[in-house]
């Protein structure tokens, strides 16, 4: 599937937390650059209708299944369209197939969440 989108073309809204693990929360602090795309969304600097490209939901559910998900609702709430590049699924408030979305969602995030449970005990 190709969504045929003109990324933003200023290194203001460009981010990429690259190296940075989302297992410890630390993207989501003001030092990482997922918190200053979400503090651009809640300014309405960033608007309702703009996509977030991540390569996967784990991007944004190393922090507890609850929480990631209600960042993710919270940006479709806001408008805030999120797909994710590994296997092409465009996440929107305005979807008819929300519930099944965000069944599929959820399963993403437990999943990445026990992956990286494993990797810091094991």
């Amino acid at each position: 599937m190709h969504h045929l989108l003109e990324l933003a073309d200023t290194k203001e809204y460009r981010f990429f937390d690259s190296g940075r693990s989302a297992y410890t929360g630390k993207r989501i602090s003001d030092e990482g650059e997922f918190g200053r795309f979400l503090s651009l969304v809640n300014d309405a600097q960033i608007k309702p209708g703009s996509y977030l490209l991540v390569e996967s939901l784990d991007r944004l559910s190393g922090d507890r299944v609850n929480i990631a998900l209600a960042q993710l609702l919270n940006l479709l709430r806001t408008g805030i369209k999120v797909v994710t590049l590994s296997d092409e699924r465009t996440y929107s408030n305005d979807s008819p197939d929300l519930a099944t979305e965000l069944i599929v969602s959820i399963a993403v995030m437990v999943r990445a969440r026990n992956e990286s449970s494993g990797k810091a005990n094991g």
